[in-house]
């Protein structure tokens, strides 16, 4: 079953009509899984910029798209994009 957003304000996001108070990742089976920020702040110091170990552990293969909520503010970041690029990882690695 495909989760439905219902909607965002900050500090929260309402799937299925429930309100979940902390970052999400659904994964492609449709489970609802509290996002692993830890992983991003050890890096940047912060969780607004996600980090290439985020990404590694976010990805999934036969996903077809990536969505990315930016927060309330618009305050995150993909600077693992120009990690990956200078790094020279390739999407196998992943």
């Amino acid at each position: 079953m495909r989760p439905r957003i219902d909607g965002t304000k900050f500090g929260s996001i309402t799937i299925d009509g429930s309100d979940i108070e902390h970052d999400v990742l659904i994964r492609l089976s449709g489970e609802i899984k509290k996002r692993k920020k830890k992983l991003s702040k050890a890096v940047f110091g912060t969780s607004h910029t996600i980090s290439l170990e985020e990404a590694k552990y976010i990805f999934e293969k036969g996903a077809e798209r990536l969505i990315i909520g930016s927060g309330q503010n618009g305050a995150t970041m993909l600077r693992f994009m120009l990690q990956t690029k200078h790094e020279n990882v390739s999407r196998k690695h992943m």
